[in-house]
C-alpha cells in the first residue's frame, strides 16, 4: 500500500473551481432576484390601481416568477455551501498528510479515564494523538463510536479491515458523506444528541385523550369566533376579535411544550432530523460490494421512512417558533397542541427506527474516519499471526512521527515472552513500545499499521508509561507508579483467556537503585507466566542477567548511540535502529558533559572509560 493515495490539493482544486462557476451563478440570480422583486412590487401596486383580471394574472405570473427564482437561487447557494464543506474536508486531510492533523477538534480525552490502561501512555488521546489524526468524523455519534473502539477492547467486526478497505476507495463519497453531516450540523451537535438519547428513553407524558378532546374543541370554538366577527362585524371586527383570541389562547397553546422532554431549539431538532435524513439517504445510494455495509445501506433506506415521517412533526414544531405563527396562527389554532400529539405517536410506532438512525450514523461515520486514514496515510493490512507469534512486523514505526523521521524496525514478540530493551536515553526504546501498542489499536479497528508487513493477534494492552505525582492526593510519583502497576497485574488476572502485550518503561524509577532493582526483578518474574508478552525499558544493566538465569523466556535488544564527533565532549546522535543483545557502553556522563554540568576528574576519567568501551564495540 503507498503512503498516500489521495492527492486532497488537486481534488480541492477541482471543487475550487466548481465553487467559482457556482458563485458566478449565484450572484446572476440575485441580480436577477433583485429585477423580479421590484417587477412584483410594480405588479402589485397596478393590481391596487386597477383590480382587473388582467393585473391580477401579471401579478400572479410575476410573483411565480420570482418564488422560481427564490427557489432556484436558495438551490444554488445550497449547492456553494456544501462545496466549502468539500473544500474545508480536503484541505485538512492535505494538513493530515503534511502531518499537521491539529484543527481544534476533539482530541478524545473527554471519553477516556484519567488511569486508562493505555490510551494516555501512547498517546491514544490528547493533542496530536491517534484519536485526533483519526478524527474525520461529521457527527457526535461518530465521535462516540470512534473512541469507544480505540479504547474500549470491544470485539468490533471480524471483517472490518474488509470494510475499510472498501470505503478507503470512495475517496469522492466519503467527503460527500463529512460535507452533508457538517453542512447542516453545527458545535450544538454534541448536545442535541445526548437530549435525543435522552428522549429515546424517556420521551415524557403524552397528552391524555381529554387534553386532546379539549384541544379540538377549543379549535372549534376559535373558528366560530373568528367567522362569527367577520360576518358580523366585517373585516376590521373579525381582524380584532381574532387578536383578541390569539391573546386568549397562546397560553392554552403553550401548555403543550411542557410534554416534550427534549430540551432543544425545535429549529435546531428540525436541522438535524434533515442532516441525518441526507445521511440515511447518502448510504443507501452507495453501491457497496462489502455484505455487511450492503446490510447498513439496507437499514439506513428502512431508517429513512421513519426519519420521513418525523420530519413534518419537527419543521411543524421549528415553524411555531416564527413570530407570526407563535403569536397568531398557531395560538389560534393551538397548533402546538397538534404537532406534539403526532410526536408522541411516531415514538411509540418508530422510537427504534430513530435509535437505529442514531446507531448507522455512528457506524458509518466511525469506519470513514478509518477509512480516510488508511487512504492518506497508507500502511500494511494487517494478517492473522501464528499461535506463538502474537505480533510479527517489518519496518515497524510510530504512526505518529513524521514521515521524514520515522525509522522502521523488524521484530517479533512470541507468547510467553519477556523483550529486555536496553538503550541511552532518547535512543527509541519509549518509542518502539508506543509503536507497538497503536499497531495493536489500529488492528483492532481495521486500519492499516505503520509498517511495511504485520501480523498479530488481538491483543489486550497495559502500559505503565508516564507515571506522575498528585500533589492534591498527597500522591508522591513512586506510589503513584505501584498503584499503576498494581492495575496492570489485576488487569492482567482479570482475563488469562486472551494474550496481553504489556510494556512497561522504566519500573519503579522513583525509588533508590537498590530497592528498585529488586523489585523490578520479581515484578517481571511474575509477569514472564502470563499469557501474553512482556516489553520492560530498562537503565539497570543487571537486570539484563535474568536473560541468563531464566529459562530462555528472557530476550534481550538494545539501541545504540554513537559520538557524533571523537572525543568524550562530543554530543551523542542515535540511529533508531534494534539490535540484538544487551547494551555495551553507556551515554548520560558524556550526555552531562556536553550540556556544561560540572563533573570532577573521577566523572572525566570514566567518561573515556566509556567512550573507549564503546569504541571497541563498535
Amino acid at each position: 500500500m503507498s503512503e498516500k493515495q489521495i492527492d486532497h490539493k488537486a481534488m480541492g482544486a477541482a471543487v475550487a473551481s466548481q465553487a467559482t462557476g457556482l458563485g458566478r451563478t449565484a450572484l446572476s440570480l440575485g441580480l436577477v432576484r433583485l429585477l423580479g422583486f421590484i417587477g412584483a412590487a410594480w405588479a402589485l401596486v397596478t393590481f391596487i390601481g386597477d383590480a382587473s383580471p388582467m393585473t391580477l394574472v401579471t401579478l400572479l405570473v410575476v410573483a411565480a416568477v420570482y418564488a422560481a427564482l427564490t427557489l432556484w437561487h436558495g438551490s444554488v447557494e445550497d449547492k456553494r455551501s456544501r462545496l466549502r464543506g468539500l473544500l474545508e474536508y480536503h484541505k485538512r486531510g492535505a494538513d493530515r498528510c503534511a502531518g499537521n492533523w491539529d484543527h481544534g477538534q476533539a482530541d478524545g480525552a473527554r471519553f477516556c479515564e484519567d488511569w486508562h490502561a493505555y490510551a494516555r501512555d501512547v498517546d491514544v488521546v490528547g493533542p496530536k494523538g491517534l484519536y485526533a489524526l483519526l478524527n474525520t468524523t461529521g457527527s457526535a455519534m461518530g465521535e462516540e463510536r470512534l473512541a469507544s473502539w480505540l479504547l474500549e477492547e470491544q470485539s468490533v467486526s471480524e471483517t472490518q479491515q474488509v470494510q475499510v478497505q472498501e470505503l478507503a476507495a470512495h475517496h469522492q463519497w466519503r467527503a460527500r458523506w463529512w460535507s452533508v453531516l457538517r453542512h447542516r450540523l453545527d458545535a450544538d451537535e454534541e448536545a442535541l444528541h445526548t437530549s435525543l438519547s435522552n428522549w429515546l428513553k424517556n420521551p415524557g407524558k403524552p397528552p391524555s385523550v381529554l387534553l386532546g378532546v379539549g384541544a379540538w374543541l377549543f379549535r372549534l370554538l376559535a373558528l366560530a369566533l373568528v367567522v362569527w366577527a367577520v360576518n358580523a362585524l366585517g373585516g376590521p371586527g373579525g381582524a380584532v376579535v381574532t387578536l383578541v383570541v390569539a391573546m386568549l389562547w397562546y397560553p392554552i397553546n403553550n401548555m403543550s411544550h411542557r410534554y416534550i422532554t427534549v430540551d432543544r431549539d425545535p429549529m435546531h431538532i428540525d436541522r438535524h432530523v434533515r442532516a441525518w435524513r441526507e445521511a440515511l439517504a447518502v448510504i443507501e445510494e452507495q453501491s457497496f460490494a462489502h455484505p455487511e455495509l450492503k446490510a447498513l445501506a439496507a437499514r439506513a433506506g428502512a431508517a429513512d421512512g421513519a426519519a420521513a415521517k418525523l420530519l413534518p412533526i419537527t419543521a411543524g414544531l421549528a415553524q411555531a417558533r416564527n413570530p407570526l405563527w407563535q403569536f397568531l396562527v398557531g395560538a389560534v389554532t393551538l397548533g402546538d397542541w397538534w404537532f406534539v400529539r403526532r410526536l408522541h405517536t411516531w415514538h411509540g410506532l418508530h422510537a427504534e427506527q430513530l435509535q437505529e438512525t442514531i446507531e448507522i450514523i455512528a457506524q458509518m461515520d466511525a469506519l470513514c474516519c478509518v477509512a480516510s486514514y488508511a487512504a492518506e496515510q497508507g500502511g500494511a493490512w494487517v494478517q492473522p499471526a501464528s499461535d506463538k507469534e502474537l505480533l510479527k512486523a517489518t519496518n515497524l514505526a510510530h504512526p505518529l512521527l513524521p514521515r521524514a523521521v520515522r525509522v522502521g524496525n523488524d521484530i517479533c514478540l512470541r507468547s510467553g515472552s519477556v523483550l529486555l530493551l536496553t538503550g541511552a536515553n532518547a535512543s527509541g526504546k519509549s518509542t518502539l513500545m508506543r509503536a507497538l501498542v497503536l499497531s495493536a489499536v489500529l488492528a483492532r479497528i481495521g486500519a492499516p499499521v505503520c509498517a511495511e508487513s504485520c501480523s498479530l493477534q488481538p491483543l489486550r494492552l497495559a502500559t505503565v508509561m508516564r507515571v506522575q505525582d498528585d500533589i492534591n492526593a498527597g500522591t508522591s510519583r513512586f506510589q503513584a507508579e505501584v498503584h499503576a502497576l498494581r492495575r496492570v497485574l489485576d488487569r492482567i488476572e482479570e482475563d488469562d483467556s486472551r494474550p496481553m502485550l504489556a510494556a512497561f518503561d522504566e519500573i519503579l524509577g522513583g525509588t533508590n537503585s537498590h530497592e528498585r532493582h529488586i523489585g523490578t526483578r520479581a515484578i517481571v518474574r511474575h509477569l514472564k507466566t502470563m499469557n501474553g508478552v512482556v516489553i520492560v525499558t530498562t537503565h539497570d544493566l543487571d537486570l539484563v542477567n535474568l536473560a541468563e538465569e531464566e529459562d530462555g523466556r528472557f530476550h534481550l535488544a538494545h539501541f545504540a548511540d554513537r559520538a557524533v564527533e571523537q572525543g568524550f565532549d562530543s554530543d551523542v546522535a542515535f540511529d533508531y535502529l534494534l539490535r540484538e543483545g544487551a547494551l555495551q557502553s553507556t551515554n548520560a556522563l558524556r550526555v552531562m558533559r556536553a550540556a556544561g554540568l560540572p563533573l570532577d576528574d573521577m566523572t572525566t576519567d570514566e567518561i573515556h572509560t566509556s567512550v573507549n568501551k564503546e569504541h571497541s564495540h563498535g
